[in-house]
């Protein structure tokens, strides 16, 4: 049955609140004198309350050795004030007679005839107190309670809307048992001296209880988190297994703590591991998931490492590190709240951008506080002498050395800058591409985008799709575009990518009205120098072919014609198709007439609607007119067949005429032949002779995509001698 999620939330938070109060009372209602105890110099010191009047006997801080009540008198230890008991009873029959002994004392605090036995030989009356004050709580009480109950919702609210997820319900276990752990601990960890061994006895299982089941829940979520790694009822198996731990503590099976609680805890932290790391590996190309996975195993591996280093490693050392616990569950909470993020994947495409720089700051600050720790060992000496040579080390040495550390750290999480002013020039460099081809050309280089697509109704940028798609608005026509799984999929649209959008679009537009403001100044005195050739020496070649011998006048009029097709491709606008059909037919026409042959005309009867580049133009036309030539020069036939035909792929041309010559195929290159076919190449096609039944035929086609396009091929566009060269 799936219950509504404020339902969950709501019972959670009324557990979390009754778990409080329980834990209030209890530590309100234990045993206590009403006194400040410490540990100073392996001595038990007492002190009063400032809160209340102190007794007889006690205006300053005093050292105790024993109590005394209920008929009998107990010593007491240092050992008796730790807040965590199996840090410093970690052998099982120590932990078990910690234990008798904490409900002796107990049981003495309570006698109406309690006294404490100063180091003196004093004796102090200590009568009990029937509760403790809320201001005697000491604050570490309130932290692990905060720590508890936020856990406790928190796991609540994420299975709250994922009830048929595996992992966010083993990430509610994780709340109920950081819950178990903290508040218990919260309870007996702040305690004055002792509490009854009932008590102590279960707040402890419950404690320990709590940590073994979180480090279970957290393995099983990284089991499901973010896919499934096998049909293998991993998770079960782990409850059931750190669930029989809990019963060994309870029932004192284990030799030490150390086999009981802090061993499983590391095997697991070390499986986390290995699981981590499959499922960064099949996280790849997912940069949703690569993305939740990331916040996931950074604040379990840091704050959990963190919190071994505190609470669990040094035990295993012989260290006394008890005091750490209470401060240590922040950590866990901390941790707990970067996970529900990750399993939520609530504003990754922020979290994403914020990783690597919280890795940087975690493992710099580590480093760097090594390597202050690093400092206070070596430098541990006493006397003016040492404490002058410190001073020089840390001014002239350390100093200077830590702070080159930071900057070589914080340098390598630093991207280095785009050079948008670089990539930019370098796209609208290519006077061949529309603003909008450069514009996704661009936008595929800063992003490498897996795809691209229209999207006419965006009226600003924005990242969306939780990060996997960047929206990049546009101006009608063209409209704007959806770029998604930006990096190939690696990882996500971020807010700074927003920005570098913006700074992007910015110098995109400058760029491109200074290269249509030089486009412009070229055009100009490119239609200048178009006129002054049609105007001037136009004029002088028709004038000279008007008054030359018909063979120099053919000459002059191919030179005329050549003219003319330099500066029909000097200028700006492109020229239809039909156009450029009856300019071809009007020059063969005049041509074949001069030598007097018969011309057989053929066009489709529907010319396609194309607008011919000018280059381009010029290229066909030096072919037709190199081919024409040929024919009247070599082969002087009484009649010329040319065929234009025009399908959705480009242009077919073929002239063909009487011919007696060599085959083709023995013709010795010549630099007629090799234009004409490198002409023909660079238009997308290319050019054949083939000699069949008396009769010779050229043909060479060319593609409608190199007609149209706009190709800066000025190059060719000057006069060349091959129209005059043999074929």
């Amino acid at each position: 049955m799936r219950l509504a999620p404020e339902q969950l939330i709501s019972a959670a938070t009324l557990a979390a609140v009754l778990a409080g109060v329980a834990a209030v009372w209890l530590a309100t209602h234990a045993p206590s004198l009403g006194l400040v105890w410490s540990v100073a110099d392996d001595r038990v010191m007492v002190a009063p309350r400032p809160d209340r009047p102190a007794p007889a006997g006690l205006s300053e801080p005093r050292a105790v050795t024993a109590l005394e009540g209920g008929g009998q008198r107990l010593a007491i230890q240092p050992g008796d004030l730790t807040p965590e008991p199996d840090v410093t009873h970690n052998a099982m029959a120590d932990y078990r007679g910690f234990m008798a002994r904490q409900g002796h004392l107990a049981t003495a605090m309570r006698a109406p005839d309690a006294r404490l036995h100063t180091a003196g030989g004093a004796v102090l009356e200590t009568p009990p107190q029937a509760t403790r004050p809320l201001s005697a709580l000491h604050w570490s009480f309130w932290l692990q309670l905060i720590c508890g109950a936020l856990g406790l919702i928190t796991g609540a609210a994420v299975w709250a809307y994922r009830q048929n997820d595996a992992a966010a319900a083993y990430y509610a276990l994780t709340g109920i048992s950081l819950a178990a752990a903290a508040i218990s601990a919260a309870v007996y960890s702040t305690r004055e001296l002792a509490l009854s061994r009932e008590v102590f006895g279960w707040l402890t299982v419950c404690n320990k209880a709590g940590t073994l089941l979180y480090t279970a829940g957290f393995i099983a979520v990284l089991w499901h988190y973010p896919q499934r790694l096998g049909r293998f009822p991993l998770g079960p198996l782990l409850v059931v297994s750190y669930a029989l731990l809990t019963l060994a503590v309870l029932r004192y099976w284990l030799p030490s703590m150390d086999l009981a609680v802090r061993l499983p805890v590391l095997v697991g932290f070390c499986g986390a591991i290995v699981l981590g790391v499959i499922q960064w590996r099949r996280s790849r190309g997912r940069p949703l998931a690569r993305a939740g996975l990331r916040w996931f195993l950074f604040s379990w591996f840091f704050g959990s490492s963190l919190f071994l280093v505190l609470v669990f490693v040094p035990p295993l050392f012989g260290v006394n590190a008890a005091s750490a616990q209470g401060p240590a569950f922040l950590l866990l909470l901390i941790i707990h709240l970067a996970l529900a993020a990750g399993i939520l994947r609530y504003r990754l495409f922020e979290l994403d951008r914020w990783w690597s720089h919280a890795w940087l700051l975690a493992v710099s600050g580590l480093l760097v506080c090594a390597l202050d720790l690093l400092l206070i060992h070596l430098l541990g000496l006493a006397g003016p002498i040492a404490l002058s040579l410190s001073l020089a080390l840390i001014g002239w040495l350390y100093f200077p050395l830590r702070q080159w550390l930071w900057s070589w750290l914080a340098d390598l999480g630093r991207a280095a800058p785009t050079p948008l002013v670089q990539r930019v020039t370098e796209v609208l460099a290519r006077p061949e591409d529309e603003p909008d081809v450069a514009w996704r050309v661009l936008l595929k280089q800063l992003y490498e985008p897996q795809e691209i697509h229209p999207a006419r109704d965006l009226s600003r940028d924005a990242v969306s799709e939780g990060g996997l798609a960047l929206d990049v608005a546009g101006a009608a026509p063209a409209g704007g575009l959806r770029l998604r799984y930006c990096r190939r999929g690696t990882r996500l649209f971020r807010a700074d990518d927003l920005a570098l959008l913006a700074d992007l679009r910015q110098l995109f537009d400058q760029v491109l009205a200074y290269r249509q403001r030089l486009q412009d100044a070229v055009n100009s005195e490119r239609d200048r120098v178009a006129r002054d050739l049609h105007d001037d020496v136009g004029a002088r070649l028709l004038t000279l072919a008007q008054t030359l011998e018909p063979a120099a006048a053919e000459r002059a009029r191919a030179a005329l014609d050549e003219m003319r097709a330099v500066v029909r491709s000097m200028h700006v606008r492109r020229w239809p198709l039909a156009v450029l059909l009856d300019d071809w037919r009007a020059e063969v026409a005049e041509r074949c007439e001069a030598a007097d042959i018969a011309l057989d005309w053929s066009v489709p009867a529907e010319i396609p609607d194309q607008d011919l580049d000018g280059v381009a133009a010029l290229d066909l036309s030096r072919i037709l007119r190199e081919v024409v030539s040929n024919a009247i020069r070599h082969a002087a036939p009484d009649h010329l067949q040319v065929v234009i035909a025009c399908d959705e792929r480009g242009m077919d041309l073929a002239i063909s005429h009487a011919y007696s010559g060599d085959d083709p195929g023995t013709w010795r290159p010549s630099l007629g032949l090799v234009n004409l076919r490198e002409r023909s190449a660079r238009l997308g096609g290319g050019i054949t002779w083939q000699a069949t039944d008396g009769w010779l035929h050229a043909r060479w086609s060319t593609a409608w995509t190199a007609l149209t396009a706009d190709s800066p091929r000025m190059e060719v566009a000057a006069a060349t001698p091959d129209a005059q060269a043999g074929g």
